[in-house]
């Protein structure tokens, strides 16, 4: 399935428009939603990353996203996510089932991106809101899953969605800026590699 390119050209191009001056000092505002927690793995401990780890890891988790749910700056929605919400429409369990857990397992690898990405300490803030989403995202499918589609619940999780979680996704896009602008590491960094995702003069692979 096609990661949504034009996902990764929006964070990269809100990072150099923010990053130029035009949120001020790219404080995030304040989210009456809790804090959430990455929750414990029984893996093994996951040495600190540096500048590159931080960048990788956080590309591979925006690539995820996109395959889970899409693109939430065009509110394009990923193939995965059109199922479960035919599913949903059709009350279609067996492809609510197939749907839901294509989405937690991309969601899932979007987690462990976003726990790699936090071990690089000026980067856990950033990825701290952004795991929020995910957390988000998960419940939400979850939820409705175990509810076997309701359309009810499907519409009550939707709206939690929008109303607590959704909101958290530009306070993580303004922290990325955040540490761009004052990470002397990550900024040399990003500098001599344009082609990151994270950098506006990202190529865009054929077919996006």
């Amino acid at each position: 399935m096609a990661r949504d390119h034009q996902f990764r050209r929006f964070v990269a191009v809100a990072v150099l428009l923010l990053a130029a001056g035009g949120c001020g000092s790219a404080t995030p505002a304040a989210s009456s939603a809790p804090s959430i927690t990455p929750a414990a793995s029984s893996a093994p401990s996951i040495a600190p990353a540096d500048p590159a780890g931080f960048v990788e890891a956080t590309c591979t988790a925006i690539d995820e996203l996109s395959l889970a749910w899409g693109n939430p700056d065009t509110a394009k929605k990923s193939e995965a996510w059109k199922s479960f919400e035919a599913a949903i429409e059709r009350q279609d369990t067996a492809l609510l089932d197939s749907a839901a857990a294509e989405i937690l397992t991309h969601l899932a690898a979007a987690r462990a991106a976003t726990a790699r990405a936090a071990t690089w300490a000026p980067g856990a803030p950033a990825s701290a809101e952004f795991e929020a989403v995910l957390v988000g995202l998960e419940t939400q499918v979850t939820t409705v899953r175990d509810a076997r589609g309701d359309p009810a619940v499907a519409q009550m999780a939707a709206e939690t969605m929008q109303a607590s979680t959704w909101p958290r996704f530009w306070p993580y896009i303004q922290l990325l800026v955040q540490t761009a602008q004052t990470n002397e590491a990550l900024k040399v960094w990003l500098a001599s590699h344009p082609s990151s995702c994270l950098s506006p003069g990202a190529p865009s692979p054929s077919g996006s």
